[in-house]
């Protein structure tokens, strides 16, 4: 049977119907067999538009360092300061800060050396020869101290130290501070003359109080030894000694003797309490009212000089132990 052109064409055009339906068919089938993990990493690669991080402003970083490092002054921690990103100056300054005090605590140079900032490094180093110098009576660790200043107060403080086993008076006269230089003399002197047993000596001390106990001590240990002579035929070398050697006398003679020697005590070992143990109330007062200003004073000067908050607390004056609270911070 012959076909006519018509009937060709209308078989033509369904074949590729029918093509191209199948072509389109297998697409999409191909298109669902995608592994959902290959699709996944083809759209997270690179980033997407509408997206990109923006960089902080030096406004935002310096205002991200200041929380960081309030954070870590007011947890006092230095785990904080390592959080101070932006600006590796103010991380440093953060760890010194914090450092600083728990370093100079140790006494330790190694641990002074670990700060960043040269200056608070040479302020730990100096404090640690200071005090080391003082508490070991080495005018060579004095010499270490870079700060001028500071080196000369610690050389002076040690001849006045010095001066109170000096041989005599030119011991003290390397000491440039004028009142460290006379507080050396007072105390060379006022030793001088209790060994002596002169008074001589006394008349040359400039404290006034120092030198009235000077003159007082030797009249008494000058009885107390004729006493001694008698009983023991030897002279007490201490003031202990010479408490112990007032039970040489009789009656009265030995509350009188004992109660001058405590007073003496009380200034020798910087103790109050040998004040409560004289029975004259007239004596009594003036060795609480007296003592307790040198010995305040002492203890504060210790207490400046060591750091030490232990020493402060020794002083019995309610605002000079405040004062010298605040000091040692």
């Amino acid at each position: 049977m012959r076909l006519n052109k018509g009937g060709i064409k209308t078989w033509l055009i369904f074949i590729l119907v029918i093509v191209i339906a199948l072509g389109a068919l297998f697409y999409f089938k191909s298109i669902s067999k995608v592994p959902s993990e290959d699709v996944t990493e083809i759209e997270d690669t690179g980033p997407k538009k509408g997206f990109a991080v923006r960089e902080l402003t030096e406004e935002e970083k310096a205002d991200l360092d200041a929380s960081a490092l309030e954070k870590a002054i007011n947890d006092g921690s230095s785990g904080d300061c390592e959080k101070i990103t932006y600006n590796e100056e103010l991380k440093q300054k953060c760890l010194d800060d914090l450092n600083y005090a728990s370093y100079l605590r140790s006494g330790s140079e190694d641990e002074c050396n670990k700060l960043f900032n040269k200056e608070l490094r040479d302020k730990c180093l100096n404090s640690i020869y200071y005090s080391d110098a003082l508490d070991l009576l080495d005018d060579s660790l004095c010499n270490k101290i870079s700060d001028i200043d500071l080196k000369q107060k610690c050389l002076d403080q040690l001849q006045v130290i010095f001066g109170k086993n000096a041989e005599s008076a030119e011991d003290c006269n390397s000491i440039s501070n004028p009142d460290y230089k006379q507080e050396c003399l007072n105390n060379f002197y006022y030793s001088a003359s209790i060994d002596e047993l002169d008074e001589t000596s006394c008349t040359q001390i400039t404290n006034t109080q120092l030198k009235e106990r000077c003159l007082s001590v030797i009249a008494q240990n000058k009885k107390v030894v004729e006493i001694s002579k008698a009983a023991t035929a030897s002279a007490p070398a201490t003031t202990q000694e010479v408490l112990t050697a007032c039970d040489n006398y009789t009656g009265d003679k030995v509350t009188t003797c004992k109660d001058e020697t405590n007073y003496d005590l009380a200034y020798e070992e910087k103790d109050i309490s040998y004040c409560n143990k004289i029975s004259d109330t007239t004596l009594k007062k003036e060795c609480v009212e007296k003592q307790t200003v040198d010995i305040d004073q002492y203890y504060f000067r210790q207490a400046t000089t060591y750091l030490d908050a232990a020493m402060c607390q020794k002083i019995v004056n309610a605002s000079l132990k405040t004062l010298c609270l605040s000091s040692i911070q």
